[in-house]
């Protein structure tokens, strides 16, 4: 057992590495109004990026995984638990209904679709940027993201990966696909993101094709985050 003044120390430790993690994820006024503006153009029909319409089976050979499997396997991390899915930047996707018909009968899910246009029809009409003052922390028990928000954000998407983080139940998995040129900008400061979240194991993939995407011929990071219970 530590001593009681070690004890303190790592209390202390600990209560700077959450305000830390609060901070990283903080909207400044500017970054705040910038996503309302960003909301207000969708409305209009002045944002430059259109939904996709992606299948599970487009999502699943964009990220080279079987969501259905995923599934399966959290249902077994998460015994006698309705499964609560994030579907980020959903666009026009029928990811959703795809999922739960492949899972019909077997596992109880709960699929939430995000978006920052309205016309895609979202549950939520969200930047990334926005999911952990949306909807707490430790909420989703599986995050899918594909070539979305986190991908087109022209806020953070350093915050924005931070956001999924928040939000990601402990046991949980995030998906992630962006492009490669937008992740070189970020790549440093994602490494000091990776140390300050001491209870996550993270996986990043470089893949040089565009399987599974819809119309951009990219290279393609993909990123899984593993949150430990």
């Amino acid at each position: 057992m530590p001593s009681q003044k070690r004890r303190r120390f790592q209390i202390r430790q600990k209560a700077k590495r959450v305000e830390k993690r609060r901070k990283a994820i903080q909207l400044s006024p500017e970054e705040k109004l910038r996503i309302f503006r960003e909301k207000k153009m969708s409305e209009k029909g002045l944002y430059e990026y259109s939904g996709m319409r992606r299948t599970l089976e487009g999502v699943d050979r964009a990220h080279r995984k079987d969501f259905t499997k995923i599934t399966l396997e959290l249902a077994k991390r998460f015994p006698g638990k309705k499964l609560i899915i994030l579907d980020e930047g959903a666009g026009q996707s029928t990811f959703y209904r795809d999922l739960a018909e492949s899972l019909r009968g077997r596992v109880n899910i709960q699929v939430i679709k995000t978006d920052i246009q309205k016309e895609n029809r979202p549950d939520f009409i969200a930047a990334p940027e926005e999911l952990a003052k949306l909807f707490g922390k430790d909420k989703f028990h599986l995050i899918v993201s594909t070539f979305g928000g986190v991908n087109y954000t022209n806020i953070s998407a350093l915050k924005a990966i931070g956001n999924i983080i928040a939000v990601l139940a402990r046991g949980g998995e995030a998906h992630l696909i962006m492009n490669a040129e937008n992740y070189t900008g970020i790549s440093p400061r994602l490494k000091q993101l990776w140390k300050r979240h001491g209870n996550i194991r993270v996986r990043q993939t470089i893949t040089a094709n565009s399987i599974g995407h819809d119309s951009l011929n990219v290279e393609r990071i993909a990123i899984t985050i593993i949150k430990r219970k």
